[in-house]
């Protein structure tokens, strides 16, 4: 009997409650479980998108989208008309098509993409988790995701984290969701190159190789490797080349072979030409740990993995958890030994990680009454995040009370004392419901956990952003009055994106190193003070400072990244006027990227 016959042969067995304990369904999307999930993402990801002001690389992301709906080049990345060398163009596209929309580039059209791409994956995950487990677990695998440290920070923010993990957890999950169901092999192959190519449009090869090794390595587990050479498979492939190269050809054509390279490889070669044998080592002995936490408060729940008689009950999800398992396990170690990797280049596989979640409290819930020490561990789960709750409150009410108001991490103190009482009616709450065990009390405990989380997050949490993050914005609007209306104002070498973000106008760059002599008919100039290297770049004539931008993502006491603002002066001006300097050429060339 082949494969197929087998599997059609054990498809009721796969939809009994008493196996694998789901019941597939093609009508998943009308469960309330699943209303409930779309209400929580709702509730979390979308009403503060624009109380935090643009911070980090969100205005590098932004400035690139503007320059292109300005020049109407969408094909090479430009930051103030220079090739921009850092990722394909994707998040940039999304931005500026909701930009175009909106008539700007302002924080909604930033941080709507991400957004939106949180809240596609999560739907992706509850409909994938319901070919093998039940309504309620499906809820905890798409809350698990969506209240992971790491999805919860980077998820609403205009950075690519959120918009490539919905590509490749895309590709990964459509391909296993139609080889379970059987689609057409056109359609099991052909949409999830197209994920491909979105995600390699995103960031960059990861998705391919991510998806090509999962793929891979499960159909030799199956000893279906000949599917790999079927006319389906190559029609995918076809297609990721199609969507793909059509931009890659595109580029190549405008900005040469080197570029096209770069775009790619430039920050990979970085990391490597910077490590050593102690950064390796170092790196390898602490990412598993920043994993770790990075996955709060879910992760605990992946120690019973280790224990064996959780196999025992895995029955035929045994398929699912294999690939799953293999696609995590593939991206771990394609960065657990690269140095200067970071644990948000992971997120694509979250996904894959919270379904599994899903899967051990699910099998947790049907085997508490047994004598298994990891049968429990669902009730240590809520009983810790119970634990937390109380600990947040306490901290929280006692760093209002101590802290003087103009603390950077100060809350107001009728929100600290509103928010640390309901903090304990919610650790209350998951004390009692941890008492016993049933389908009611598992969703209740689901939500309040994401309740917990979502409002720590989206209420103390941006509070403290908002304090921490300098208010470049408003800096710049207040140096522009100095500015008079006319005149042209340019950056010495490329100035940080925060501030040609916030200038809201194009500035020209005027080469340091290949200019000697600067234009005669501008006055008035900016340029990056970079407080590790002073000497890098000042300009090659007298002038005098009008102010200085702090460009850095988070408030310091001594600012690194500064923006200098100055005017030249005239030949009768004296150059020993207050904030006047003499000629200082520049040390070196500035880098590429800034």
């Amino acid at each position: 009997m082949d494969e197929r016959a087998i599997k059609s042969h054990q498809t009721p067995m796969l939809n009994s409650d008493r196996t694998t304990g789901g019941e597939p369904s093609s009508r998943w999307f009308r469960e309330y479980q699943f209303w409930l999930l779309i209400l929580l993402v709702l509730a979390i990801y979308f009403p503060r998108m624009t109380d935090l002001s643009v911070r980090g690389e969100e205005t590098r992301r932004a400035q690139v989208a503007v320059e292109m709906l300005e020049t109407g080049d969408w094909i090479v990345p430009r930051q103030q008309g220079q090739i921009y060398l850092s990722r394909p163009p994707m998040q940039n596209w999304l931005m500026a098509l909701v930009g175009r929309v909106r008539g700007e580039v302002d924080q909604i059209a930033i941080r709507l993409p991400s957004s939106l791409a949180i809240l596609l994956t999560t739907i992706l995950i509850y409909g994938y988790s319901r070919l093998f487990l039940k309504p309620t677990a499906s809820l905890v695998s798409g809350a698990a995701f969506i209240t992971m440290g790491q999805v919860i920070e980077l998820g609403w923010l205009g950075e690519t984290e959120a918009v490539f993990t919905l590509f490749v957890s895309a590709s990964l999950l459509l391909w296993h969701w139609g080889d379970q169901r059987e689609w057409s092999p056109w359609l099991k192959w052909g949409l999830p190159y197209l994920m491909v190519a979105y995600g390699c449009l995103a960031k960059g090869f990861q998705a391919p190789v991510y998806f090509a090794a999962t793929v891979g390595l499960y159909l030799l587990y199956k000893r279906r490797w000949k599917e790999a050479a079927s006319l389906p498979h190559l029609a995918g492939i076809l297609i990721f080349f199609a969507v793909w190269g059509s931009w890659q050809l595109a580029y190549l054509s405008q900005s040469g072979l080197e570029n096209s390279q770069n775009v790619y490889m430039r920050m990979i070669n970085q990391r490597f030409d910077s490590s050593s044998p102690m950064t390796v080592l170092t790196h390898m002995a602490e990412f598993p740990l920043h994993t770790f936490f990075c996955t709060l408060p879910w992760s605990g729940l992946l120690f019973v993995l280790c224990y064996p008689g959780f196999w025992k009950t895995v029955g035929q999800a045994q398929s699912q958890l294999f690939f799953l398992g293999t696609s995590v396990i593939i991206a771990f170690l394609s960065l657990w030994m690269v140095p200067g990797a970071v644990t948000r280049y992971l997120m694509p596989v979250y996904p894959c990680l919270a379904i599994i979640i899903g899967l051990v409290a699910q099998r947790c819930w049907e085997n508490e009454d047994s004598k298994s020490l990891w049968s429990q561990s669902w009730r240590w789960q809520v009983r810790f995040v119970a634990g937390a709750i109380c600990a947040v409150a306490v901290v929280l009410l006692t760093v209002t009370m101590r802290l003087d108001p103009t603390s950077m991490d100060w809350q107001p103190t009728g929100f600290a004392i509103a928010f640390s009482v309901w903090c304990m009616v919610l650790a209350a709450t998951l004390g009692t419901l941890s008492r016993r065990n049933s389908r009611e009390n598992a969703i209740l405990t689901t939500l309040t956990m994401v309740v917990f989380v979502g409002t720590t997050f989206m209420g103390p949490w941006v509070n403290r952003l908002i304090r921490h993050t300098p208010a470049t914005e408003q800096a710049v609007a207040e140096v522009r009055e100095l500015i008079p209306a006319g005149e042209r104002f340019v950056s010495i070498g490329r100035i940080y994106h925060p501030f040609a973000y916030h200038w809201k106008e194009f500035i020209p760059v005027v080469d340091p190193q290949r200019q000697a002599v600067f234009p005669d008919d501008v006055t008035y100039f900016c340029f990056n003070a970079v407080r590790r290297n002073p000497s890098r770049i000042y300009p090659n004539f007298q002038w005098k400072k009008l102010g200085e931008i702090v460009c850095d993502r988070w408030i310091l006491p001594n600012p690194n990244d500064v923006v200098i603002i100055g005017r030249r002066l005239t030949p009768d001006e004296s150059p020993s006027a207050p904030d006047s300097h003499r000629p200082r050429l520049a040390a070196d060339p500035q880098p590429s990227e800034l």
